[in-house]
């Protein structure tokens, strides 16, 4: 009987591990006609291995931070220190900041609103792709002198990281950089053309600064502290605002109010705050930021996340900066 029992409980343990299989490789399949992947066969095989380990993270990640969805993603053929290299390219100096940081005065707003979207007041462009190239810095760099050149002359331009990639000094193009650095450079360098007149291509080439097409001129940039409340004020003031986010665990994310359970303060992301509200959501009321990435419209909620506000998660509060423009 014992033999019986045993015999049984192995087919069934055989039936769930092919059931499970079958239902990765359907997953995979869809996987890979969504986002139109191709692979060499040796090169499919470990990507299907990396897949896989990849659907146990999103079940971590989804049980430790329930009331977000995470899900498979144009990232999931990825491992994480892939993912990293690949996309997450901010890299904070040792150095502290050589702007001294601005406090709460009586030149801030004391009450702002309950909520606010810059989006929804045309001072943020529709989402962009970094792609393969560690530029986040860029994007959050020029998302924020986008927004400042509308509050300034009330005129949304879309101007260009390609220039920074290529010519910023300081930085290292697609292997990394910093917005306060690339704000630096541009004060020195005659400021930021038209993505027009230089088009983003997603990798390092020469550079081909036209300085008659520098429309956008930089003094300098402001620090601010790390007090969430302030930030509130400060975006709500100035525009939107650049700011660095640890964004491994951002590589499932798929929509909802992101707040893992743990998450890192090391700082490897540039991103941009863009507005802030609240959530209600089984009885329970949530304050969040709402940030705009540079991985595309197909990522997340149109090309943003949302996480939560007040609780200094992934160290999004840490390093908010905004730069002055002329």
């Amino acid at each position: 009987m014992a033999k019986i029992l045993l015999i049984f409980a192995t087919l069934l343990f055989i039936i769930s591990v092919q059931a499970q299989t079958a239902t990765s490789l359907d997953l995979w399949l869809k996987f890979k006609l969504k986002y139109s992947k191709v692979y060499s066969s040796h090169e499919e095989s470990t990507r299907f291995l990396i897949f896989l380990q990849n659907l146990q993270f999103i079940e971590q990640y989804q049980q430790e931070d329930p009331d977000v969805q995470y899900g498979i993603t144009k990232f999931a053929d990825l491992s994480p220190e892939e993912f990293e290299a690949y996309f997450l390219g901010l890299r904070v100096p040792h150095s502290l900041h050589s702007e001294p940081l601005r406090t709460i005065n009586s030149t801030f707003i004391t009450d702002p609103p309950a909520a606010w979207d810059w989006r929804d007041h045309g001072a943020v462009t529709p989402a962009k792709n970094q792609a393969i190239c560690g530029s986040c810095w860029a994007f959050s760099a020029v998302g924020n002198l986008e927004g400042q050149y509308f509050l300034k002359y009330n005129n949304l331009k879309n101007l260009s990281e390609q220039e920074l990639v290529d010519c910023d000094t300081i930085d290292q193009g697609c292997g990394g950089g910093y917005m306060q650095n690339a704000f630096t450079w541009l004060s020195q360098n005659g400021g930021l053309e038209p993505a027009e007149n230089y088009p983003y291509f997603g990798f390092q080439g020469t550079c081909k600064i036209n300085p008659a097409m520098q429309i956008v001129k930089v003094k300098g940039y402001l620090n601010f502290t790390a007090d969430e409340e302030v930030i509130a004020q400060s975006l709500y003031q100035y525009g939107p605002l650049s700011t660095g986010i640890n964004g491994n665990k951002l590589q499932f994310y798929k929509s909802g109010v992101f707040s893992p359970l743990a998450c890192s303060n090391e700082l490897n992301h540039g991103v941009l705050f863009v507005g802030y509200g609240s959530e209600e959501k089984k009885g329970k009321s949530t304050d969040y930021w709402i940030v705009k990435n540079s991985w595309g419209a197909d990522w997340g909620e149109d090309g943003t996340f949302r996480i939560v506000r007040g609780k200094a998660k992934c160290g999004i509060n840490l390093d908010v900066s905004t730069a002055i423009i002329e």
